[in-house]
């Protein structure tokens, strides 16, 4: 989870995470094109192709479809790290620090140990993919196996 938005959208536009990045514009553009054929006059898919970036994108739709100045004032104003601490109900927040669409903001070790009702894990591997099983004739991954164990011992 990006606990900070700001920080990820820097790092996944960086590096090998590009190729993510790139992935994630094309699928986007995709769901543009949708939204344009429901909105027209409101959504355009017109020079979709030079967004290179996630500040690219939400300046241009995230931002001004939902009453944000731009990227960065919703980047600051939704980063779930401003909330976190008011959550008030038992939850566990996992982040693989090898997750390469993550900033070492998105994992406040500190902020962890002050928390009463927020159990924040940031296991060395596991990447951005659930932490799929080494065994691949395993369907189970060991975030949803995480997170089962986590909702029986809160019972």
């Amino acid at each position: 989870m990006p606990l900070d938005l700001g920080a990820s959208t820097a790092v996944i536009s960086q590096g090998f995470s590009r190729i993510y990045l790139r992935r994630f514009l094309r699928h986007l553009g995709q769901k543009v094109k949708g939204k344009e054929k429901l909105f027209p006059g409101q959504v355009s898919t017109k020079d979709y192709r030079r967004i290179r970036t996630f500040v690219d994108f939400d300046d241009r739709y995230t931002a001004p479809l939902h009453g944000f100045s731009s990227a960065w004032d919703y980047y600051t104003r939704n980063s779930s790290i401003h909330f976190i601490s008011h959550i008030a109900v038992p939850t566990l927040v996992v982040n693989a620090k090898n997750d390469p669409m993550l900033a070492p903001e998105c994992f406040p070790e500190g902020l962890a140990r002050e928390l009463s009702c927020v159990w924040m894990e940031f296991p060395e591997a596991g990447g951005h993919c659930g932490f799929p099983p080494a065994d691949r004739n395993r369907e189970v991954y060991w975030s949803e196996e995480r997170a089962l164990r986590f909702l029986r011992e809160q019972v």
